[in-house]
């Protein structure tokens, strides 16, 4: 006497057997619209989770394709900071070489003398 099976994450949909309703309660259309619920928002259509999910199958693909995906896209990259770094103590190395070159006079002219002292 009974018509069908429902299910609040299958809008719109009666399940004619038992083991119908069992096989959405383990699809991702099932999941993705109790998380919907989860979150206070109405759940979606078959067709319209459908095309949601080959959109970002569609995008994914895209993304791989740009770049490689190793599972760490969500990390700050930290090398542009350690080389921003580096670059600093060049600029500070580089100016501790042109200090002695500017002082250079009374240094230099200390050690010609020495060199002046052996010959």
């Amino acid at each position: 006497m009974t018509t069908g099976h429902t299910s609040t994450t299958a809008p719109n949909k009666v399940f004619a057997t038992r083991e119908e309703l069992a096989k959405h309660y383990k699809s991702d259309w099932h999941r993705y619209n109790l998380k919907r619920k989860e979150a206070g928002l109405a759940p979606v259509t078959e067709d319209d989770f459908n095309a949601r999910l080959e959109a970002a199958m569609a995008l994914r693909k895209e993304r791989e394709g740009r770049e490689l995906r190793d599972g760490k896209d969500h990390l700050k990259d930290k090398t542009k900071n350690r080389k921003t770094k580096k670059e600093a103590v060049v600029t500070d190395d580089e100016d501790k070489v042109d200090a002695p070159k500017n002082d250079g006079g009374a240094t230099g002219g200390s050690g010609g003398e020495m060199k002046n002292e052996e010959s």
